[in-house]
């Protein structure tokens, strides 16, 4: 039997209702209201431990705003982002600066970080995440991940192998990303965002330091012991117990040469990206 679509409408406002005080009633926020705290960051420069970390500091959940991947043309989920910007949330995200998506940010969440990491160094993690993408879900998820079709018997290939194909294929995404943020940090305030700009080495130097800085820049003051800083265990939270200074070696000469090519100098001086 098939109700009358007016029917559908209220159980999906009944069910989004429930999901909402769900949300509410499971994340305290410790009795307080806090600013939505957006995350946006290259992929693969640590931003999961950061806003899995800022989410258990201030005891809230995670939202979502994104529709679309990373280096396509990216789409904003609008009713997810009103309800984002009411606060006491954390949204981790990977959007391209499309002038829509830097638009709907400034009217809704004005305050927002960008991580950055030397995109050489992301490359090598990516390159691992992708093939655990593979092995551990599916070939078609792997596909979805790079945005893009992918060679025959691709996985049977070497580390190196794959990796050398990144640079050739996905590197440029990252690059574009990367050089299309910092432009729109170069019209700031005229586009009406915040940006605060942070970098992965920070999180390996001092995580309580990054912590307190992106805390700081949203004017929320918390008592010390709610930072909690741990150390994500291999295999949890995207973490891959993997060198985060000797990333060099695993690419061969010829694809790092290539890589380093991309990476204008300007931003190896700016970000001490060696």
């Amino acid at each position: 039997m098939r109700l009358p679509e007016r029917r559908y409408r209220e159980i999906r406002e009944v069910l989004e209702w429930v999901r909402e005080v769900s949300f509410r009633f499971t994340y305290t926020a410790r009795g307080r209201l806090f600013p939505p705290i957006l995350i946006n960051a290259l992929p693969k420069s640590g931003s999961t431990y950061i806003s899995r970390s800022l989410g258990r500091s201030l005891q809230v959940g995670q939202r979502t705003v994104a529709m679309h991947g990373f280096g396509s043309l990216g789409t904003l989920d609008i009713a997810e982002l009103e309800r984002a910007a009411k606060g006491n949330c954390v949204l981790h995200q990977h959007l391209p600066a499309e002038p829509h998506i830097v638009a709907a940010l400034a009217a809704k969440c004005p305050k927002i970080v960008l991580n950055l990491r030397d995109p050489r160094a992301a490359l090598v993690s990516w390159s691992y995440f992708v093939r655990e993408f593979h092995e551990q879900y599916s070939y078609l998820l792997a596909l979805q991940a790079v945005e893009q079709p992918l060679p025959e018997r691709f996985f049977e290939r070497s580390h190196e192998e794959q990796l050398s194909w990144h640079v050739e294929h996905y590197f440029s995404s990252m690059i574009s990303w990367i050089a299309r943020w910092l432009q729109v940090i170069d019209e700031v305030p005229k586009n009406g965002l915040n940006i605060l700009v942070t970098d992965y080495a920070e999180l390996v130097a001092d995580a309580e330091a990054l912590l307190r800085r992106i805390l700081d820049f949203y004017e929320i003051a918390v008592e010390p012991e709610w930072l909690s800083i741990r150390r994500p265990k291999p295999g949890s939270w995207k973490f891959r117990a993997g060198a985060t200074k000797d990333w060099h070696v695993e690419y061969t000469p010829e694809a790092l040469a290539r890589a380093t090519a991309m990476v204008p100098e300007a931003w190896r001086s700016r970000f001490g990206w060696v």
